[in-house]
């Protein structure tokens, strides 16, 4: 049978490993975070680049509404055309050779132009193929050669997606 001195040691061990755990997730995911972070936008009713870079995006014709979890003022609503933008202060914004780029976003079914671009920075954009109920998302270089990378299937329109978009050498990759 364990001594109590024993058990003491054993409960402080276990009381030291649960803290360690506990405060671990937090200091793992702040550096996490902004590790290579180059701009984050949260649109808490404007578009500034939370991280203090100064990537700040200028809306034109953008709306601020209610998120996916129903925080008022914390998504953007576009227009659906061309003249409803956040334009990027790119002078600021310096993507690295290989970069992901993500958004979470809900389009409507039938509405906006052709292919509207959900993200787009540098030639490269996040984009829904076509005007219908259901879409593909797309991930191209609208550069001087046109790359895309395009989702498997199709997803249905008023339902909240996160696409993350991956460039890694010469390889694009999208994922939802």
């Amino acid at each position: 049978m364990p001594s109590r001195a024993s058990k003491r040691l054993l409960c402080r061990y276990l009381l030291t490993c649960v803290l360690c755990l506990l405060g671990a997730p937090t200091a793992f995911s702040q550096s996490f975070i902004t590790n290579g972070l180059v701009a984050y936008y949260s649109l808490n009713g404007n578009a500034n680049d939370v991280t203090g870079r100064g990537a700040n995006g200028m809306p034109s014709n953008v709306t601020f509404v209610t998120d996916r979890f129903g925080t008022p003022n914390r998504a953007a609503r576009f227009a659906g055309n061309s003249s409803s933008v956040i334009t990027i202060n790119s002078t600021n914004l310096n993507l690295p050779p290989d970069f992901s780029a993500s958004a979470w976003f809900n389009f409507r079914p039938n509405a906006g132009t052709e292919s509207p671009r959900i993200l787009s920075v540098y030639g490269y954009a996040i984009a829904t193929a076509g005007t219908g109920a259901t879409r593909k998302i797309h991930f191209g270089n609208y550069g001087t050669v046109t790359v895309t990378a395009k989702s498997a299937q199709a997803y249905a329109a008023n339902t909240w997606l996160h696409a993350v978009a991956v460039r890694s050498g010469n390889q694009l990759l999208v994922y939802v």
